[in-house]
């Protein structure tokens, strides 16, 4: 009986009291509440306020202590960390439309100790924006109904009928295949983990993708407490090294000097700027004359330092109805009057070389040629681009960079002849390389 007065005087307070100055009070509130619904006799709704009980049930406190690993994640990114993480309680799914309804209610709040003349006080702050930075040390508190966790591994329910084809697709689905990632590591250590991807791989998943490199870092944990990550990523066709993390720290360092992009070669001898890192490609084109010097300058390129040529401009992305595409301005200026819509403009450069080139054989006036491509910005498709809209020398194999602007091909090939020969990693850039 003295159990069920305290409750009843506890729901009397007002809820700004709840929110701000009572959070472990609340957490011992849904304490006993789970507890009485497991076996301890509970108190009767009132007729006032007939759902009071249930709603007791229902109320759950989750407590995230930040550790030095986590400091300096977005908040959502944390929490969606934390709760799919595996651990006591098994691992949650937290979708983010779940997490800004959170938000939006005040539900997330960080616990504050401020301390007075003689004692130190216990606060929480309210926390609505979804950018705010964790650090180490800090202690969210998140408030929520027991239903909005849902594990993962919960299944359809067993009396739904499986005749409905929506169900039937997710019921039914293939489970993805683990695809053999420890037969391509070529290096490993501590913070990062390289594989040589072949073509024909896809590195995330998506519609018709039964199996992904991302879908099957699991296999690549060893006896670290989580598997690795994903940090850059190679088109399906292409071929070559992936940098994969093995802590969030040194993802989110690569994360952002891979986005950054290459700096210049001729930094690696100590001159011009510094770099983070440096990609070599290998590319086979093909082009419809043997590139020289003066065809190449022709066509926009100019001489670079340690024998190399360096081409670029600015890549632009145009919105044609519901499809968008990339291209150079220089190739859309060169298509008459009619000017497309552009929505972005990224600048681009790539360093390149030529190791070889002769004709094929197969068809007259058309050759081949072998190229070391350097890229010094990450945009997307950007080797791709380049050759086929710079040069004028697709890459062999690609159907979708031709020297028909627009062409695109709805089937695409097993592999281009592009691939990643050589990362090279400045790794006194952190300390935690």
């Amino acid at each position: 009986m003295p159990c069920r007065v305290a409750i009843s005087l506890f729901l009397w307070l007002p809820r700004s009291w709840i929110n701000d100055v009572f959070p472990l009070s609340l957490h011992r509130l849904a304490y006993v509440s789970s507890k009485a619904s497991s076996g301890l006799p509970s108190p009767s709704p009132s007729p006032s306020s007939p759902s009071t009980a249930v709603s007791l049930k229902r109320v759950v406190i989750k407590e995230l202590k930040v550790s030095d690993d986590e400091s300096g994640m977005r908040l959502d990114r944390f929490l969606k960390y934390r709760f799919g993480r595996n651990g006591d309680d098994g691992s949650i799914e937290v979708p983010h439309s779940l997490i800004y309804k959170w938000l939006r209610k005040r539900q997330i709040r960080l616990l504050e100790y401020q301390e007075g003349f003689n004692n130190v006080s216990i606060k929480t702050k309210a926390i609505t924006s979804v950018k705010t930075r964790t650090e180490t040390g800090q202690i969210w508190l998140i408030r929520a109904a027991l239903n909005d966790f849902t594990p993962k591994s919960a299944s359809e329910p067993a009396d739904i009928d499986p005749s409905h084809s929506a169900v039937n697709k997710q019921t039914r689905q293939r489970p993805l295949d683990a695809l053999p990632l420890r037969a391509w590591i070529v290096y490993m250590d501590e913070r990062i983990i390289v594989l040589n991807k072949p073509a024909g791989i896809a590195v995330q998943g998506g519609t018709g993708v039964a199996s992904s490199i991302d879908s099957s870092l699991s296999v690549l944990q060893y006896d670290f407490s989580e598997k690795p990550r994903l940090v850059h990523r190679l088109d399906k066709t292409t071929s070559g090294l992936l940098v994969l993390a093995r802590t969030r720290r040194v993802a989110q360092d690569l994360a952002k000097r891979f986005h950054e992009g290459s700096a210049r070669l001729e930094a690696a001898s100590g001159q011009g700027t510094t770099w983070n890192i440096r990609k070599k490609y290998l590319a086979i084109i093909e082009s419809r004359q043997p590139l020289t010097l003066s065809s190449l300058e022709s066509m926009g390129a100019w001489r670079g330092t340690n024998g190399l040529m360096t081409m670029g401009g600015d890549m632009v992305l145009i919105e044609q109805g519901n499809n968008q595409t990339i291209h150079m301005r220089s190739s859309i200026d060169d298509q008459g009057d009619i000017k497309p819509r552009i929505t972005a403009t990224w600048p681009s450069k790539t360093d390149f070389r030529i190791l070889d080139q002769r004709s094929c054989g197969v068809e007259q006036n058309l050759h081949w040629a072998l190229l070391e491509l350097y890229p010094q910005t990450g945009r997307k498709h950007q080797l791709r681009i380049h050759c086929a809209e710079l040069m004028r020398a697709p890459i062999l194999g690609d159907r979708k960079y031709t020297l028909t602007i627009g062409r695109t091909e709805s089937k695409s090939p097993l592999r281009i002849y592009l691939h990643l020969e050589e990362i090279t990693l400045k790794v006194d850039t952190a300390s935690d390389e």
